[in-house]
């Protein structure tokens, strides 16, 4: 549909090169998903984190994989990118183990959704 022809053009965006228009575009369709939520919502806030993370923006990048998570917890693709996320902020705060945890939470729940996927 509709919503699927933005994110192809968003992520063509960001494959060009145009990092700062693909982050734009990702926001405009969730924008335009925001009043009728559909299967695209949690694609659209996931490739809105990919390219926030590409523009260098890891905290907007974690909130956006979040909103995925929220609008579908069946998002693997979410889930593991939360989980990175929340281990290169462990990381830089010096282990102390809270981020690393649900890190792991997050990563055992992208793995089995894979599974399932595969199954």
């Amino acid at each position: 549909g509709a919503a699927d022809a933005a994110l192809e053009q968003a992520r063509t965006r960001i494959d060009s090169g145009d990092v700062t228009a693909g982050v734009s575009a990702y926001r405009s369709v969730i924008s335009r998903l925001a009043h009728s939520p559909s299967d695209a919502t949690p694609r659209a806030y996931a490739g809105l984190a990919a390219a926030l993370l590409a523009s260098g923006d890891a905290e907007g990048a974690l909130s956006a994989f979040r909103d995925a998570v929220w609008h579908s917890s069946d998002s693997g693709e979410a889930h593991a990118g939360i989980a990175a996320l929340l281990r290169a902020r462990d990381a830089r705060q010096g282990g102390r183990g809270d981020e690393r945890r649900l890190a792991a939470r997050h990563e055992r729940t992208a793995k089995r959704l894979r599974g399932a996927r595969l199954a």
